[in-house]
C-alpha cells in the first residue's frame, strides 16, 4: 500500500515571481497520515497510515510564503478518491505541482488532460516536469473565463484553484465552477475537498443554532447569506433536536447542487405535511 504514496514527480527546487517549489524530505520509518484530525471530521474523510524503510522526498508549492499545495500522502490520497474513474478527455482546473495532471495521464484509458492555470510563473515552474507530457495541454486563463468561453467537451473535469475548504469557498467558487462546467463535461466536476467544505456547512450550522436558541450564552454571529434558507424553514418549524440535525445533514448535503433550491422546498413541505 505504501508504495502506492511514493510521489511521480521530480520538480527542482526553483522560484518564478511570488511562487517557489522546494523539494524536502523525511527520514526513514517517518509515519505519514492519510487523512489530518479536521479532515476526518468534517469530511469524513477514511484514516490510515504509511511509512518506508528508507527516506522519502517531496514537493511543496509556496506563493509568499503562504503553501499552495504538497504531494505527502494525505494530499495523494484525497486526490486519488476525486479522481476515480476518471477516463477519456479530462479537464483540470489549478496545475498546482502537476500531481492531478500526472497521475491522470499516465492512465491509459485517458486520451487527453487539459490544466486551465492562471498563473504563468506556477506553469513555468511546474509544467515543463509533468509526467506523459504529450498528453497534457496546459492553458494559461482563468478557469471560469475558460469555461464560460469554453467550446470543447470533456468526459471528467478536476476543479482545485483554492486554498481554504471552507463553506463560503464551497459556495462562492466551487458551485459557481461547477455551473459553468453544465453542458461541457459529461459527468459531474469533482473538487478537491468538497466533502470538508460540505463538513463545514454542517459546523456553521450547527453553531447558528445554538445562538439561536441560546442568544444569552453566545455571541450572535453575522447570517451568512447560504444559510438563510435553512433558518427560514428552521424558525418555523421549530424541529426537534433529532429533526434539526437530519436537516442540516441533507442541507448540507445539496447546498448550491443543481436543483438545491427546490430540493430544499420539497423537504420542508414533507416535514410540514408529516408535523
Amino acid at each position: 500500500m505504501a508504495e502506492d504514496y511514493l510521489t511521480p514527480l521530480s520538480i527542482p527546487d526553483g522560484s518564478s515571481g511570488e511562487y517557489s517549489i522546494r523539494r524536502f524530505s523525511y527520514p526513514a520509518g517517518h509515519v505519514f497520515e492519510l487523512a489530518h484530525l479536521e479532515h476526518r471530521i468534517l469530511g469524513r474523510q477514511e484514516s490510515g497510515k504509511v511509512s518506508w524503510p528508507h527516506a522519502t522526498y517531496w514537493h511543496e508549492l509556496n506563493q509568499g510564503g503562504v503553501r499552495w499545495m504538497l504531494d505527502t500522502p494525505h494530499e495523494q490520497a484525497q486526490h486519488y478518491k476525486s479522481l476515480h474513474g476518471f477516463r477519456g478527455d479530462v479537464l483540470v482546473a489549478g496545475l498546482g505541482i502537476g500531481f492531478a495532471a500526472s497521475v491522470l495521464a499516465m492512465r491509459p484509458e485517458v486520451n487527453s488532460v487539459t490544466v486551465v492555470e492562471v498563473s504563468k510563473d506556477v506553469i513555468r515552474l511546474v509544467a515543463p516536469h509533468v509526467r506523459e507530457p504529450h498528453k497534457i495541454k496546459v492553458v494559461n486563463n482563468d478557469a471560469m473565463a475558460f469555461l464560460r468561453d469554453q467550446k470543447c467537451h470533456f468526459d471528467f473535469a478536476f476543479f482545485d484553484i483554492w486554498i481554504n475548504q471552507t463553506a463560503e469557498v464551497l459556495t462562492d467558487v466551487v458551485c459557481p465552477l461547477r455551473e459553468l462546467a453544465r453542458g461541457k463535461v459529461s459527468h459531474t466536476p469533482t473538487c478537491w475537498n468538497e466533502d470538508v467544505m460540505r463538513g463545514d456547512v454542517r459546523r456553521k450550522l450547527g453553531l447558528l443554532r445554538s445562538e439561536r436558541e441560546h442568544p444569552g450564552i453566545y455571541t450572535p454571529t453575522p447570517m451568512p447569506l447560504w444559510a438563510s434558507p435553512f433558518f427560514s424553514w428552521h424558525d418555523k418549524a421549530k424541529p426537534t433536536i433529532g429533526d434539526s440535525a437530519n436537516a442540516i445533514e441533507f442541507y448540507s448535503s445539496i447546498l448550491g447542487l443543481t436543483g438545491w433550491g427546490d430540493r430544499w422546498i420539497d423537504f420542508c413541505s414533507n416535514f410540514t405535511d408529516r408535523n
